[in-house]
């Protein structure tokens, strides 16, 4: 008798704590599911306001680049990176008319400014192997 008895009891708390664990995972997904719907249903225009305000800029950036220099064996400074004004460029994506005209353009862009800073890295090289050598 105290042998059915104790088999009973261990099914009811084995199923007890299933049920628990069952609990506390819908309980968990629902305030997951609550929370997700409150950020992108109901805050969707405060988010969305505050992402467009991080990508467009209200003014320039004022930042100046340190001067890099090198030395020979005699002390001499010879200047390695030259400080230069350069124009900035950035595209909103919402305002793009045609992506794959726009991607086009890009890629040729990129592949112009890759090739033009390989030959300026080549020429500095050149020179200062002429300069030590």
């Amino acid at each position: 008798m105290a042998q059915k008895r104790k088999h009973f009891f261990r099914k009811i708390f084995a199923h007890a704590r299933l049920n628990i664990l069952a609990t506390f995972l819908v309980l968990g997904y629902g305030f997951l599911i609550a929370h997700l719907y409150s950020i992108q249903v109901r805050d969707a225009d405060q988010y969305s306001a505050k992402a467009q305000s991080q990508v467009r800029s209200l003014g320039v950036l004022e930042a100046r680049r340190g001067d890099i220099f090198l030395t020979d064996k005699n002390g001499t400074k010879i200047q390695a990176a030259i400080t230069r004004e350069m124009p900035v460029v950035f595209a909103v994506p919402k305002e793009i008319e045609d992506p794959e005209a726009a991607a086009k353009v890009q890629t040729v862009m990129i592949l112009g400014v890759a090739f033009a800073e390989a030959i300026a890295i080549y020429s500095l090289v050149v020179a200062l192997i002429l300069k030590f050598v």
